[in-house]
């Protein structure tokens, strides 16, 4: 190695480390601002999801929908979700998987 490249280095040593705690201080204030945000959405999904459920039963006891029309209007929710999706990320190479059906049994 010769001294060009030594002082080279040495030069942008002080520079690099502000740089990296620059990064580091924008993705902290990033992920502060972020995260609270993400698992508001997470929190709403997982309700959404459950409310679907809970209006199955509903629709089907109060008013006397069959298994089919609920079945038509999940898969008209869950499309609805599915175009946010594509709207959110138009250049998607793979599609999402698809959410889990709230009418399948566990067995």
């Amino acid at each position: 190695m010769n001294t060009a490249t030594l002082d080279a280095a040495d030069a942008r040593t002080p520079a690099a480390d502000t740089a990296a705690r620059d990064d580091a201080a924008l993705f902290r204030r990033i992920t502060w601002r972020l995260m609270p945000l993400l698992c508001a959405c997470y929190v709403l999904n997982y309700l959404d999801r459950t409310n679907v459920g809970y209006a199955q039963l509903q629709m089907k006891e109060q008013l006397g929908f069959s298994d089919a029309v609920v079945r038509g209007l999940v898969k008209a929710h869950l499309a609805r979700v599915e175009s946010a999706e594509r709207l959110r990320d138009p250049f998607a190479d793979t599609p999402p998987s698809p959410p889990p059906s709230p009418l399948t049994p566990d067995g």
